[in-house]
């Protein structure tokens, strides 16, 4: 004998819309006699008739059986066009990744290539600047005063005799018109 679910369970067990089994449901219950299906719903045409003359709710009742022929297959077909769709996409967008990946590659080499002229650039011109600063010293000690006392004493000398040849300072008004 096949078990037969509620609306509840067959909409939980097909992964549907309680919706969906319900106008599935309908579909079949519309159809009557015709359909070979009616036979895996509950309540049947006669106890649907006799519950409507006592005007007793009921609920519809789906076999196990329909809900796999209707909807598990359906799913599963479903569930492989979805994984072979998925493949498709997943392998486009490794590719794409993939010849992103070699761009980016190919962009670092480059910039280590700068890097590394870059380095030469700035060891050459510490070169020179250790050079020029040789010739600086060098240049510096050729141009450099002797150091004696005579040296020294003229520029004291000097520094007296222009004190003492000083002149006493202006005013204010002697500045200004003066």
């Amino acid at each position: 004998m096949p078990t037969f679910l509620s609306i509840k369970e067959a909409a939980g067990r097909a992964e549907k819309a309680e919706i969906t089994i319900r106008r599935f449901v309908q579909s079949i219950v519309k159809e009557q006699a015709s359909s070979s299906q009616r036979k895996h719903i509950q309540p049947t045409p006669a106890d649907v008739r006799t519950l409507k003359k006592q005007k007793r709710p009921f609920s519809w009742k789906i076999s196990e059986e329909l809900i796999s022929q209707q909807f598990l297959h359906n799913t599963a077909s479903q569930a492989v066009a979805k994984t072979q769709e998925k493949t498709k996409e997943d392998s486009a967008l490794f590719s794409l990744l993939q010849s992103e990946l070699e761009g980016k590659k190919e962009q670092m080499k480059v910039k280590d290539d700068q890097i590394q002229a870059l380095t030469e650039i700035v060891h050459s011109l510490n070169e020179r600047m250790r050079e020029g600063n040789v010739l600086m010293a060098s240049l510096q000690k050729h141009l450099a005063l002797p150091a004696g006392t005579d040296a020294l004493h003229l520029d004291r000398r000097e520094g007296d005799s222009e004190k003492d040849e000083k002149q006493p300072k202006k005013t204010w008004i002697e500045r200004l018109f003066g």
